[in-house]
């Protein structure tokens, strides 16, 4: 009896809808019982459940219990409830119908009662029932994600039962008998979202709606803004380009689990912007994705810690609904980043190269044509000219992580040359610039 859910007096469908905190149904069409099927059992594939419908005999209210369907092949479906039931619920109760959702879509089905009991129901599934499309955006359920909201000082604790981007529904304890009331449910609250230690969502929310008894409620909150402001505005951004082929932008959601595989847009050496589906869209401003590969090719990928900093979304017509979202690049490794500036550099400019191998005796007739090298400086180090040429070539063709270096090469010839060393951890000292 813990997780069974009390919905006041109305009709059926009503009912339902409300439990699963649904708004209106935009469109509704015929589903066939073939289609069903195949949905029943990948529910049970996916160790998930279904509502079952009752209508108190006496008093009209509706109570949905939740069931876990048995594999299907045909007409009959048995289910078993999820939690353990008191047989007084189901001698007081007759049967109603089924509601089966996935987030955005539902489906409401009037099979025919063959039994019921406190263990579980058997029932006859009809020719077809109704599948009704009540959510632009999908729902995804969560796991193991602990939830903290705070308003004037108030502070409420609990899970997150599922999320998207537009709404998240929380179930949180009371800290003291009458601390829901202190909730003022027309003001913000500050929504906290933790996975293990480490907090990955923080963001101001709005209460859409809320069911409260006297030691736990459940609240649906909106967040209220669609950017954050990661970093202090520059004066010149780095350079955003579209590069054919595009990576894909490869993570798990650390709300749902779930992995995501997303075109990216634009890429620069801070951030990227990926596209999403908006009804299956589930990235929203302000998350941070503790693990997110750029996957070039099968084994050319650069890992990355990111944040989403925007969500735009933007339709013609809200059947090709698409949502725009960029992402800031918190951390990478420095052989990563390298790497990314480097095809970046390419993708800008052909004959630009950045930390890539170099004919030393290209690079050396380089440094004596355009007097980088001139006598003075020649007769300085040329007793030790064996073990200048062991150095550079070290810090030109094996990435060491103190010193960089840019070329400008046409036709095999280089035209242009700067490099760096590494003083300090933060600094950086250019020491050669040459050009022809």
């Amino acid at each position: 009896m813990e997780k069974l859910y009390i919905i006041p007096p109305r009709t059926s469908t009503e009912a339902v809808v409300a439990e699963a905190n649904l708004t209106k149904p935009e469109t509704t069409r015929s589903i066939s019982r073939r289609f069903l099927v195949n949905k029943l059992n990948f529910l049970n594939f996916q160790d998930r459940t279904i509502l079952v419908n009752l209508i108190h005999k006496k008093y009209g209210s509706s109570l949905s219990l939740s069931a876990i369907p048995q594999p299907c092949a045909g007409e009959r479906l048995d289910c078993l409830w999820s939690e353990i039931t008191d047989p007084w619920v189901i001698k007081s109760h007759t049967f109603q119908n089924l509601f089966i959702t996935d987030g955005k879509k539902c489906l409401i089905v009037d099979p025919e009662l063959i039994s019921i009991d406190e263990k579980g129901i058997s029932l006859l599934l009809p020719e077809t029932c109704s599948e009704s499309v009540s959510r632009k955006t999908k729902r995804q359920s969560s796991e193991g994600v602990q939830v903290q909201f705070t308003q004037s000082s108030a502070i409420f604790k609990g899970t997150l039962l599922d999320c998207s981007p537009v709404s998240f529904r929380v179930q949180v304890s009371s800290p003291s008998a009458h601390a829901f009331q202190w909730i003022n449910s027309i003001a913000p609250v500050s929504l906290q979202l933790h996975v293990g230690n480490e907090c990955l969502y923080s963001g101001e929310c709005r209460i859409i709606r809320q069911t409260l008894n006297q030691s736990s409620g459940i609240f649906v909150l909106a967040p209220i803004n669609d950017r954050i402001q990661r970093y202090k505005p520059k004066e010149f951004r780095s350079t955003r380009y579209v590069l054919v082929p595009a990576p894909n932008a490869v993570f798990t959601h650390p709300f749902t689990g779930r992995t995501f595989n997303l075109k990216t847009i634009d890429l620069s050496g801070s951030g990227f912007s990926v596209e999403e589906s908006a009804a299956n869209s589930m990235l929203f401003a302000g998350m941070i994705l503790p693990e997110l590969e750029l996957s070039f090719a099968q084994n050319f990928r650069i890992k990355c810690r990111a944040q989403v900093v925007y969500r735009n979304t933007n339709s013609d017509g809200e059947k090709d609904c698409i949502v725009k979202c960029g992402l800031a690049i918190l951390d990478m490794t420095m052989e990563d980043h390298v790497l990314l500036l480097s095809l970046l550099q390419r993708a800008g400019n052909k004959n630009s190269h950045v930390c890539t191998n170099v004919d030393m005796d290209a690079l050396w007739n380089f440094f004596f044509e355009t007097g980088f090298i001139y006598p003075e400086k020649y007769v300085f180090f040329q007793t030790n000219k064996t073990e200048v040429k062991r150095v550079y070539e070290l810090l030109y063709n094996h990435n060491p992580s103190v010193a960089r270096h840019f070329i400008h090469l046409e036709k095999g010839t280089i035209l242009g040359h700067m490099s760096m060393v590494r003083m300090y951890e933060n600094s950086w000292l250019i020491h050669h610039h040459a050009a022809s």
